[in-house]
């Protein structure tokens, strides 16, 4: 992974929490990426509901902001 932009994470109840990002990754891992984040989410984290959009290619998301992690 080369980049992640708006990570949002909140409660959903007092059980239940929520994650969306951005992920900027290369194309060749792309799918194996995303399967193995959404598995970390919960059993590293406890992240029940982990909504990731995972982008690939040569130009960075027009939608992160200047500066990023």
């Amino acid at each position: 992974m080369t980049e992640v932009h708006d990570l949002h994470i909140w409660a959903m109840g007092t059980n239940e929490t929520a994650l969306t990002a951005h992920l900027f990754v290369q194309a060749a891992t792309r799918i194996r990426f995303s399967t193995v984040s959404v598995r970390s989410c919960h059993t590293v984290f406890n992240i029940q509901h982990a909504t990731l959009q995972v982008e690939a290619g040569s130009d960075v998301c027009k939608l992160a902001p200047s500066e990023v992690v």
